[in-house]
């Protein structure tokens, strides 16, 4: 068997082009990082909007719940104003009830009497 020593150029050339690929593929990963902190930034930035319109609807809903505290609040006075007034109108209405009776017999004697003075 014989050995075969490797040719000196051909070995320079290896390397050659091991380092370039080496390279190559360093700034493919440095690309790809920068790419990746592109994407994060812009993530974070997203989130940090989000962020914030968050807050502004909390503080909106909260807003909201006091109108709707003090909606509640003038429904309810109102319900007791209709009640009472309620409570005076079925008064009356009994009141009238009670009455009409009475006043139907004063007209009828009025009646009466006007046709006693005619005839």
């Amino acid at each position: 068997m014989q050995s075969v020593t490797p040719d000196p150029l051909s070995i320079a050339a290896d390397e050659a082009r091991n380092s370039a690929s080496n390279n190559e593929a360093l700034l493919l990963q440095q690309r790809i990082m920068q790419q990746q902190d592109d994407s994060l930034d812009r993530l974070s930035e997203s989130i940090s909007r989000q962020r914030e319109l968050s807050i502004q609807i909390g503080d909106e809903l909260d807003s909201h719940i006091e109108l709707l505290g003090e909606v509640d609040r003038l429904v309810d006075w109102g319900q007791h104003r209709l009640d009472g007034a309620r409570k005076r109108l079925d008064y009356v209405s009994r009141k009238t009830k009670e009455n009409s009776s009475l006043v139907a017999i004063i007209v009828l004697i009025i009646v009466l009497l006007l046709l006693i003075i005619i005839l």
